[in-house]
């Protein structure tokens, strides 16, 4: 029963945390769109797809902001 207290706990702070996010005013429309279709989703399945868009858009993130930043004095041919 304590477990599944603890659970049931987790879960609700996690929908506290999506709710708080979703009720910034700030929050992208693009996350807005992610956060609601992902509480609809199977979780196993949303866990697969956040693996493969972390792993694309990530390193494809982190490749165009390291051509946009100056290249240093001391790594003229980086």
């Amino acid at each position: 029963m304590e477990f599944d207290q603890r659970l049931a706990d987790y879960l609700q702070e996690a929908e506290a945390r999506i709710d708080w996010v979703l009720a910034h005013p700030h929050t992208s429309d693009w996350l807005r769109t992610a956060l609601d279709g992902a509480r609809r989703r199977n979780p196993v399945e949303l866990l697969n797809d956040l693996e493969m868009l972390d792993h694309l858009l990530r390193s494809r993130a982190r490749a165009q902001i390291e051509a946009a930043l100056p290249v240093p004095a001391d790594r003229p041919n980086a």
